[in-house]
């Protein structure tokens, strides 16, 4: 909820605002986050078994930090590309990230509600995969 709040607010962003509002903004994202992430991880590494919580946790760390390498890429080319404006294109980014999250949280429901059985097979081939 705390991200969502803080996710309309970077999406609403204007020359006219503050750099306060928008530091404010952007401090809402980091604690949303930072009560998501443990849990997240939690949840991830308990979806295995104990053998398999070093890979697990290696894979869930990679995932995180090809996120992290590209969607720095693709903001700042796509700032860049409105270089001129910046508010604009930092608004393009934002909804952007919303279309994205949009994407993920569509993909998370439809796995785990309509084939709750195939949503932690497929974690569980996949680990099987990598070994």
């Amino acid at each position: 909820m705390i991200i969502a709040l803080a996710f309309v607010g970077l999406l609403l962003v204007g020359v006219q605002w503050l750099p306060i509002i928008v530091t404010g903004c952007l401090f809402l994202f980091g604690i949303g986050g930072g009560y998501f992430q443990p849990a997240n991880i939690s949840t991830i590494m308990q979806s295995g078994s104990t053998s398999n919580q070093g890979t697990i946790g290696s894979l869930q760390r990679m995932i995180q930090n090809i996120a992290i390498a590209n969607g720095t890429a693709i903001g700042s080319t796509l700032i860049n590309l409105t270089a001129p404006n910046l508010p604009p294109g930092i608004q393009v980014t934002w909804y952007l990230a919303l279309f994205v999250v949009a994407i993920i949280v569509i993909a998370g429901i439809s796995i785990n509600y309509l084939h709750p059985e195939k949503g932690l097979s497929k974690l569980t081939n996949l680990i099987r995969l990598i070994k």
